[in-house]
């Protein structure tokens, strides 16, 4: 996937309704989280922002304010570039 592609707001409807039908319902609610964290190669923290009630409503995301499985995946830089 292209680095500096943005998505529009079908895209990521789609996307989520996709999460949805193959069984990832707690990621269908959190496409943008979803996208982020697929750019960065760390799709792995999904469940780690589902289980601590992030959601996409929390971005954009500052460098003091980031999840913690973020903090300890060593990635706030990435996630903080690619959130745009």
């Amino acid at each position: 996937m292209e680095k500096s592609k943005t998505f529009s707001e079908e895209m990521i409807g789609r996307l989520a309704d996709l999460l949805s039908a193959i069984g990832k319902y707690a990621w269908s609610e959190r496409p943008q989280t979803y996208l982020v964290l697929q750019r960065i190669n760390q799709v792995r923290l999904m469940d780690s922002f589902v289980l601590d009630g992030y959601k996409d409503i929390d971005f954009p995301y500052i460098g003091t304010m980031v999840p913690n499985c973020v903090n300890a995946a060593g990635v706030v830089h990435e996630l903080l570039q690619q959130q745009r």
